[in-house]
Formats: structure tokens, sequence, C-alpha cells
């Protein structure tokens, strides 16, 4: 069985958070709780990121308060961040293993590939929940699926 590559996935992702994002604007939903959501879900791929590139991490897991200005910005940057990242990665390169810091200071060890899969279900995760807030506000979220996007 050949899975998706890591570039396909994170394309997936990228998809995924622009479809929330527009769902978002259109119940003007990029601040408060749900903005917050997605303000996480980008504000971890970018500490994780910084890691995997040995970039500094300070203040980064700090989050700013959610605006549709920083939203769409950070949904435009994760994007070319990731596509960058993972464009010539290699399942070689996935079984690496990475050492990083965590925010409250412990050093942990895990297979490039563990990492990049958390990055993945985590947005999963917290698009999930906000499909869930649409829904019980009486609107039909987007469809976020990998096989919808495989469609496209």
């Amino acid at each position: 069985m050949t899975l998706p590559s890591w570039s396909t996935r994170f394309e997936h992702d990228a998809w995924a958070n622009r479809r929330i994002l527009a769902a978002m604007i259109e119940q003007d939903w990029t601040t408060g709780e749900h903005g917050a959501t997605l303000t996480h879900l980008l504000g971890w791929q970018r500490v994780w990121h910084a890691r995997l590139t040995g970039a500094d991490t300070t203040g980064l897991a700090d989050f700013p308060a959610p605006t549709r200005d920083l939203l769409e910005q950070w949904v435009q940057e994760s994007a070319d961040c990731w596509s960058a990242y993972t464009a010539n990665l290699t399942e070689a390169d996935t079984a690496t293993d990475v050492t990083h810091t965590a925010t409250e200071g412990g050093e942990y060890t895990n297979a490039l590939g563990t990492i990049l899969h958390q990055l993945v279900t985590h947005g999963v995760h917290h698009r999930s929940q906000i499909s869930t807030a649409l829904r019980k506000a009486g609107v039909a979220p987007p469809g976020l699926d990998f096989i919808q996007f495989m469609h496209r």
C-alpha cells in the first residue's frame, strides 16, 4: 500500500485551513473562541516549523489575539512553509530522529514522521471543532475530508 506523500498531506492541510477560514469569515468568527482555535492550530504549526528548521522559537508559543488579518496571514504562511519543507522529503528522512525542547522545558525525541503526523492530525482535530460549532449554529460546514481534497 502506498500512502500519500507528506507534501500531499500538507497540501490537504493548507486547503482545509483555507476552507475553514473562509467559513469563519462568512460568520464573522475570526476573533473570539473560534478564531483562537484556528490561531492555536496555526501557531503550533509555526512553532514546529521553527523547531524542525533550527529557527529560534522564543516567544512563538505566545499566540496573539486572533484577527482576520492574522489568520489570513498565518494560513498563507503555513501553506508556504510546509509546502517548501515537504517538497523533497523522503521516507528515509521521516525515520530520522528529531530532538526538541518542549515549551514546558522537557526534552523529547521523536521520528520526524511522527511529528509530521501529529501536525496533520492536530489540524484535523481543531478544524473539526470549528466545523461542529458551525453546525451547532445552523451553518453547513465546508467539506474538509482528504478524499474531497483529492477529488477537487
